[in-house]
């Protein structure tokens, strides 16, 4: 005969039937849904710091920067500025590229040094000379003269060269009629000066220019002393920066 399972309850050794221990019911997990929603807060305000920081530095502006040197006093040339981006800084004042035409023709107000940043208050609308300076024209024919024409830009040493007989070199004398109004200085007298200008004196005149040099306003009234009597010989300088 078939076996058939027992349906019968086991009973226990005091003939008492077992009774199976009752089984817990499994408790649902309490959500804490303030927690999720502040977890997503904090990711997305993550996301959005990150997001405006990299925007940040990829904002840049087109400025002007000085491209070579240029010194005090010289009109400023469209050779003379490139374009520079950079981040933007509430800190910085660069010229912006869009104001390019109105900055060239302007003065240098200082010497601009290539590399840096150009501002407003390095130019002026005011030509050479400006205050305490003044601009000297003087006669120079070859010989007193580097063998390199000279150019507006180029800075100089206005050497006075006062001879007397036999070609050997004297002190002139100096007359004075007020504080910084000698007329003439001593032989070997040295004026730093900047060339403004140069003009040839005629289609015939064998390389005579008249060179416009500015300098310092004391040295002025020597240097025009020295230019009259033809004791002036202009030594080039390096240019500076």
């Amino acid at each position: 005969m078939a076996a058939f399972p027992s349906t019968r309850a086991r009973s226990s050794p005091n003939g008492r039937a077992a009774v199976p221990p009752p089984r817990l019911a499994s408790l649902p997990r309490r959500r804490r849904p303030l927690l999720v929603l502040l977890a997503v807060c904090l990711v997305a305000a993550g996301g959005a710091v990150a997001f405006a920081a990299a925007s940040s530095a990829g904002q840049r502006a087109a400025v002007l920067a000085v491209a070579r040197p240029v010194s005090a006093g010289t009109p400023v040339t469209a050779a003379d500025v490139t374009i520079a981006r950079i981040p933007t800084d509430v800190a910085l004042r660069p010229i912006p590229v869009q104001r390019r035409d109105s900055v060239i023709g302007q003065v240098a107000a200082v010497d601009l040094r290539p590399g840096t940043l150009l501002t407003a208050d390095q130019l002026t609308a005011a030509g050479p000379p400006l205050r305490g300076q003044v601009v000297v024209g003087v006669l120079a024919k070859p010989g007193q003269l580097p063998a390199r024409p000279l150019v507006a830009g180029d800075r100089v040493l206005a050497v006075s060269t006062a001879t007397g007989t036999g070609g050997t070199t004297t002190a002139s004398s100096t007359t004075t009629t007020g504080p910084g109004s000698a007329v003439a200085a001593a032989a070997g007298a040295q004026r730093p000066a900047e060339v403004v200008g140069v003009r040839p004196v005629g289609v015939n005149a064998d390389g005579v220019n008249v060179v416009d040099l500015l300098v310092a306003q004391p040295d002025g009234p020597g240097l025009a002393g020295d230019a009259a009597a033809g004791r002036i010989s202009l030594l080039l300088l390096p240019r500076a920066g």
